[in-house]
């Protein structure tokens, strides 16, 4: 969770009951608890604010001095959003490829998965897909229409925090630029040592 107000609901059954006590553990530490002497289906709220994983105690006690307690291991308090940093393609740059490698660097220890997504200059979504990994990572995707596009990077980790990295104005360009020399004309003889060339370049 990426929540630090912990709710912690148990089911206690006792018609003598003293106290149950609901603590959070980190190791040999409790890091808080609270106690509450309801019975039936039972709310305690705690608040944690450091990340890391927890073990979380409910102990119930009895007027005559019995007790008996519930577990719940690595529960994980995570407010850390997934860290990212794209390196391919470039923003604002050109390719004439149609499988594209989208390259990023992603630092999370609970990724859940990253959506990549290429969108079109309207906004349309083009192609997508998903990765889970961490650390350099790439994902690769086709587009087969010339033109503008914007790569979206959404992180998902597992607490529920969302980060999203954006790679704007990537151009897909598979057509070459034509050439054509007007000046000198085929078979032209001259007495120049310096020749001066005149062509016409066409890019779309």
């Amino acid at each position: 969770t990426n929540n630090t107000a912990l709710t912690v609901t148990y089911s206690v059954t006792e018609s003598n009951i003293n106290f149950t006590n609901v603590s959070v553990v980190s190791g040999a530490s409790t890091i808080n608890s609270t106690t509450n002497a309801s019975n039936g289906t039972v709310y305690s709220y705690l608040r944690i604010y450091t990340n890391g994983k927890y073990n979380i105690t409910a102990t119930s006690y009895d007027k005559a001095g019995s007790s008996s307690q519930s577990l719940v291991q690595n529960w994980t308090l995570d407010t850390l959003a997934p860290n990212s940093t794209a390196s391919a393609p470039a923003q604002n740059s050109y390719n004439n490829q149609t499988l594209w490698d989208i390259t990023f660097a992603l630092t999370e220890t609970n990724i859940n998965t990253t959506n990549c997504s290429i969108y079109d200059s309207t906004g349309s979504l083009v192609n997508s897909t998903t990765n889970a990994s961490t650390g350099t990572v790439h994902c690769y995707l086709s587009i087969y229409t010339d033109g503008a596009y914007n790569i979206t990077l959404t992180h998902y980790d597992l607490a529920g925090n969302v980060n999203q990295t954006t790679i704007q104005n990537i151009t897909r360009d598979t057509v070459g630029p034509q050439v054509s020399i007007t000046s000198p004309q085929n078979s032209t003889l001259t007495n120049q040592t310096t020749i001066t060339f005149t062509y016409t370049v066409t890019e779309p």
